[in-house]
């Protein structure tokens, strides 16, 4: 059985990304903060490679992300977790 190993929330920045997110297969969670600190969740995904997925997305590659996620990406202060 798998379990979710999770390692905390991180702003979603490509400096974040490319010091934290490591390029092997797993689940990450994209989040928005509300105001009373909880992290809402707005996508849970699999990856064969988490590290190109996070870039995909801070990229807003059109291609890979959905027109919903880019938006939220821009209008809010994103997290991920993995």
């Amino acid at each position: 059985m798998l379990t979710l190993e999770h390692n905390g929330y991180y702003t979603l920045t490509k400096n974040n990304i490319e010091k934290i997110v490591p390029s092997q297969p797993g689940i990450y969670l994209l989040a928005v903060q509300l105001s009373n600190g909880v992290h809402q969740t707005i996508l849970t995904r699999s990856s064969d490679n988490l590290y190109l997925s996070l870039r995909r997305i801070l990229e807003k590659d059109g291609v890979y992300t959905s027109i919903v996620i880019q938006e939220c990406v821009d209008k809010y202060q994103c997290y991920f977790t993995y």
